[in-house]
């Protein structure tokens, strides 16, 4: 009962729609049941306690008080609802999106022949494109679609007049190429992170066909261009610079969804520099991230993951911009997500109060965390590793990284995670095993660990190195 479509759905209700939704239930054109309405108000009411008791038998005696309970009835009865609650959302859905109404309405005046009518709002919806900032994919669909409601008028009306074929074709395929460079860059980006191998096709096709339209015309379709000119390494540093410019000063003409996507698609492309040792591009990802952060626009649903909430915190850290990143970490602990919110606060700020030198508070902090999160877990046990190396405690770090290596080989780590695990345990090892006297030692291990494919921990090591090489 607890995870029934039902309950699953009125545990998400915002107020607003509840509110609406109550107008909706009691409106006759859509329901005419009253005991429909009243299992809505006690469903809500139940929903609201602390402590959920949703047993069949006490909602059908709420509801039916003198009839004998019958599971078959109350099915219908939820069956009923839910169906009733999908009707609302469609609909309210569906009222949000003006300019799609204006669309139907247009259709339905030409299949009517009411040329005024279809004039008027034709004119109108015109108008309301031109005025809106938004000139995403969902924009051009729109203007398409309006053309081809011109162009199905025309043709009945004035079959013989001048009709926008050639509008409508060339809008047609800014269109198709505007969802097929998007695509594109959602599969390039997927395949960098978590290499799938997709049959990536028709690009060359795209880009040729291009070159005989001006760009800058259609902004979505110049950003999804450049986006996948981005997923291609074409960009060095400063074209790169260049483009999230570009991208931040074009956020306007998308919807916050689009540009989210955008931004990650950015995002996790300096993530990828930085883990192949490019490290200044932590500075381009916390530039990103404020940007987008203060937009509003990088929560979803008014929440932060978790994984974006540790890559804030070391873009900051690696940027010294400590300010700043304490400031989120405090200000943005309350969106992150219920069951990992506690455990990322003490991790992060942990973070903080070891790039501090303040050992002891990040080990409290740390102790302090629920590590859920076979990731996250391991992230902490390399700030145990730093602290115990850093204060020389070798005996205790020695066990730490036995403990370490048993941990991932139990909890199964594989991959690109493991590796690097893995590669940061052996190079501690021989940060403390090699001679210090022994200067062709240090350098060999210096270039071991220059070369090594994936490690992330890379400018810890080295700097302990260095420390080696100086003492």
């Amino acid at each position: 009962m607890q995870n029934s479509k039902l309950v699953q759905l009125m545990r998400v209700l915002q107020k607003k729609e509840i509110i609406r939704l109550r107008k909706f239930l009691r409106s006759p054109l859509y329901n005419r049941r009253e005991e429909i309405s009243q299992l809505f108000e006690h469903l809500l009411h139940l929903l609201k306690k602390k402590k959920i008791s949703l047993e069949k038998q006490a909602i059908f005696a709420h509801i039916y008080p003198e009839t004998p309970y019958s599971d078959a009835q109350l099915h219908l009865l939820f069956s009923g609802l839910l169906q009733l609650l999908e009707r609302f959302l469609m609909i309210d859905q569906y009222l949000h999106e003006q300019a799609e109404g204006q669309i139907r309405l247009l259709q339905w005046y030409r299949q009517r022949g009411l040329e005024q009518h279809f004039k008027q709002v034709y004119q109108k919806l015109e108008q309301q494109l031109d005025q809106q900032e938004f000139r995403d994919i969902e924009y051009l669909e729109l203007r398409n679609r309006m053309i081809w409601e011109a162009y199905q008028w025309d043709v009945v009306s004035k079959p013989s007049g001048e009709l926008p074929l050639e509008q409508m074709t060339q809008l047609t395929d800014i269109v198709y190429f505007s969802q097929k460079l998007r695509q594109l860059s959602l599969m390039k980006s997927q395949q960098a992170i978590y290499k799938q191998d997709y049959n990536i096709q028709h690009q060359a096709f795209i880009f040729d066909s291009l070159k005989h339209y001006k760009l800058s015309d259609y902004p979505a379709l110049e950003i999804y261009v450049l986006v996948n000119q981005l997923l291609d390494g074409v960009f060095d540093r400063q074209g790169f610079l260049s483009f999230i410019n570009k991208l931040i000063t074009s956020a306007a003409y998308f919807k916050e969804l689009e540009i989210r996507e955008l931004y990650f698609i950015a995002i996790n492309w300096c993530i990828k520099q930085v883990n192949n040792g490019a490290y200044d591009y932590f500075e381009e990802m916390l530039y990103l991230y404020k940007t987008g952060f203060s937009k509003g626009f990088l929560l979803e649903n008014g929440k932060i993951s978790r994984f974006a909430y540790y890559n804030v915190v070391a873009a900051a850290l690696y940027s010294k911009d400590f300010e700043w990143g304490e400031s989120f970490i405090h200000t943005f602990k309350d969106k992150l997500e219920e069951p990992y919110r506690e455990s990322a606060y003490n991790h992060n700020l942990a973070l903080f109060e070891y790039k501090q030198g303040h050992y002891d508070h990040a080990q409290r902090l740390l102790q302090n965390a629920n590590y859920q999160d076979v990731l996250f877990n391991l992230s902490a046990k390399t700030l145990l590793l730093k602290r115990y190396y850093e204060t020389a405690e070798f005996d205790l770090l020695e066990a730490h990284l036995d403990a370490m290596k048993n941990f991932i080989r139990r909890k199964k780590v594989i991959g690109y995670h493991q590796n690097n695990y893995f590669n940061l345990i052996k190079f501690t090892q021989k940060l403390i095993r090699v001679n210090w006297f022994d200067k062709a030692a240090v350098e060999q291990l210096r270039q071991e660990i220059n070369d090594v494919d994936i490690l992330t921990e890379r400018p810890w090591v080295l700097e302990q190195l260095i420390n080696i090489k100086s003492s």
